[in-house]
């Protein structure tokens, strides 16, 4: 491959440790793939602390929230655990940042990658209040959304800002 996007959540408690022994080193498992990885920073990893040094450590303190182009497409990394960072309402800085992002580059496709989905059928009930950045990524046209989180694979139909299935 030659893009690899990191959702999160590869270990208990985002520690340092835990990222070398299990994410890997340049030579094992998924660290193989760190020079072509792209990461956005999930729950687990703030599990140390409440800050997320594992993570942040780990991959050289890449920013909460960053774009990228690679292959004709542009590519968001979103940070959905709200809480930690201000909020994801549209008076937050990285609402007002996306928004932004997304105006800089209306013609181009667009995947927007983050932890926690807005929309998902499981146990796990923790959305963070991305509706906002859902219904910003919608009138943008991002093309695609995924998430981690769930621990489980999850395809959904095109849905429109406010979560209703449309057709495109």
């Amino acid at each position: 491959p030659n893009l690899f996007l990191y959702l999160g959540d590869v270990y208990e408690d985002g520690t340092y440790t835990e990222f070398y022994n299990w994410y890997g080193t340049s030579n094992t498992f998924f660290g193989q793939f760190n020079s072509i990885a792209d990461p956005t920073v999930g729950n687990h990893e703030y599990r140390d602390g409440g800050t997320a040094k594992g993570y942040f450590d780990y991959w050289n303190n890449v920013p909460n929230y960053y774009s990228f182009d690679a292959a004709g497409w542009h590519f968001v990394s979103i940070n959905s655990n709200c809480v930690r960072i201000g909020g994801c309402h549209a008076n937050s800085p990285q609402y007002q940042w996306l928004a932004n992002d997304l105006a800089a580059h209306p013609n181009v496709c667009t995947i927007a990658f983050y932890h926690h989905p807005v929309y998902f059928v499981g146990p796990i009930d923790d959305p963070q209040n991305m509706t906002a950045m859902w219904s910003l990524m919608a009138q943008h046209g991002v093309d695609m959304v995924f998430n981690g989180h769930d621990h489980s694979y999850q395809r959904w139909k095109p849905l429109n800002g406010a979560g209703t299935v449309t057709s495109g």
